[in-house]
């Protein structure tokens, strides 16, 4: 039986949804921005403070902080692994909220803390693939905007 990895199925979900979030061009560069320094802010406010602080907005990268974590959210509602069971939102800020509500309300320690160390694995690869697809698109944008070919630009040798 060929049975996924646990591994593969956190990096083909992470890549699901930076190449989701990227369709998005509004909204894609504050997440690239805001997924850079979301796992540092788990790791200096714990998971559920992050949740708050991303739901409660401010700032210019407010709208990609929430939708980081509503991604974080739907890795973590689809996981199987996962200790708690969390229903499966479709809006950012719902989901969002749930995550507030299951940290504060029903999570056992442990429940936490397994739930913040699968939110970091999740980000490092959400990360790397936010960033690969940002030089992706900018490097598509040079070569598609202006050019310094001097043959494409009309001068001739």
């Amino acid at each position: 039986m060929n049975r996924e990895m646990i591994a593969q199925q956190r990096a083909r979900k992470a890549l699901e949804r930076a190449t989701e979030r990227q369709k998005d061009e509004d909204l894609w560069s504050q997440y690239a921005v805001a997924v850079k320094g979301f796992p540092a802010t788990i790791l200096m406010n714990g998971l559920g403070q992050t949740f708050a602080l991303a739901l409660a907005g401010g700032g210019e990268t407010a709208a990609g902080r929430l939708a980081v974590a509503a991604d974080v959210y739907r890795w973590l509602s689809s996981w199987k692994d996962n200790p708690m069971s969390l229903p499966v939102h479709s809006g950012d800020r719902q989901a969002v909220i749930e995550m507030v509500k299951l940290l504060t309300n029903k999570a056992t320690q442990q429940d936490y803390l397994i739930l913040q160390a699968e939110s970091l694995n999740f980000l490092t690869l959400l990360k790397t693939f936010a960033a690969g697809l940002s030089k992706t698109s900018e490097s598509t944008e040079e070569t598609s905007g202006g050019t310094n070919d001097p043959l494409e630009s009309g001068a001739r040798p």
